[in-house]
């Protein structure tokens, strides 16, 4: 697996940085790959911005891990994907439409929404269910611990294997529930409270048995981190910190 910095850490900077600022940033803070946020890269990022991103990734040796965007916009964007590099388009929706956004990709692409509570992608089963639904195998799902843990599933070994073959991608936060004023609701109305703390802090997640479980689900791909700029600390030393921890418990970073 490999880690990569997500550009939300980075989303509520004024002004945001450009492209090659945060790829950068990721090289500078322990990463081996940036994920593109929908704001990031668009049907309408320019040639010239595209030419300098190609030449930052060279310069530094990383990669584009995923690209987040609509539906609407992925056809457009299958040319700058294949250009970097890119085969996995992080998109929501339902997977019938999903697998008709399917028909603009490259054979060797991916696109799927990340599991979230709430969503017909909740849990694991939920999700295995909502998969059927999609005509092409290239419409899979992106995990994320801190929402498997609202949904109060255990990362035992076998927890992904109604997946195998379907999982696309990994995005990461890390939070502990039952504390904190933040509030998200599950399917079944049940209120969920949380609060962020530091992945090396976090005393719930077990995230070297989070990857464990995914390994033996057959996935050993990329490993997003999506956390949000911190309040308390700069966004070099939130980026920093998380990469530092988590390549400790990362297999084959």
């Amino acid at each position: 697996m490999y880690l990569c910095l997500s550009g939300r850490i980075v989303e509520a900077s004024n002004p945001r940085p450009s492209l090659v600022e945060f790829v950068r940033l990721a090289r500078d803070t322990g990463y081996q790959g940036v994920g593109l946020r929908q704001w990031q890269i668009t049907p309408q990022t320019t040639a010239q911005e595209l030419r300098l991103l190609e030449a930052e990734l060279a310069a530094t040796g990383l990669r584009v891990s995923s690209i987040s965007t609509t539906p609407d916009a992925v056809k457009a964007l299958v040319p700058v994907a294949r250009a970097l590099g890119v085969k996995t388009f992080r998109v929501a929706g339902a997977p019938a439409a999903l697998s008709r956004v399917a028909e603009d990709l490259d054979a060797d692409m991916r696109i799927g929404p990340q599991m979230h509570t709430g969503s017909e992608f909740e849990t694991v089963a939920l999700a295995a269910q909502t998969l059927q639904q999609a005509d092409d195998r290239r419409v899979g799902v992106i995990v994320e611990p801190s929402n498997h843990l609202m949904a109060g599933e255990l990362f035992s070994r076998n927890l992904f294997a109604p997946l195998a073959g379907r999982i696309i991608g990994c995005n990461l936060q890390s939070i502990e529930v039952g504390t904190g004023d933040s509030v998200l609701a599950l399917r079944d109305g049940a209120k969920v409270t949380y609060r962020r703390v530091d992945p090396a802090q976090n005393r719930q997640i077990d995230f070297a048995a989070f990857f464990e479980s995914l390994r033996a689900a057959g996935y050993d791909g990329y490993v997003d981190v999506i956390e949000p700029a911190a309040r308390d600390k700069s966004i070099e030393e939130t980026a920093r910190g998380a990469a530092e921890y988590l390549r400790g418990v990362l297999p084959g970073s």
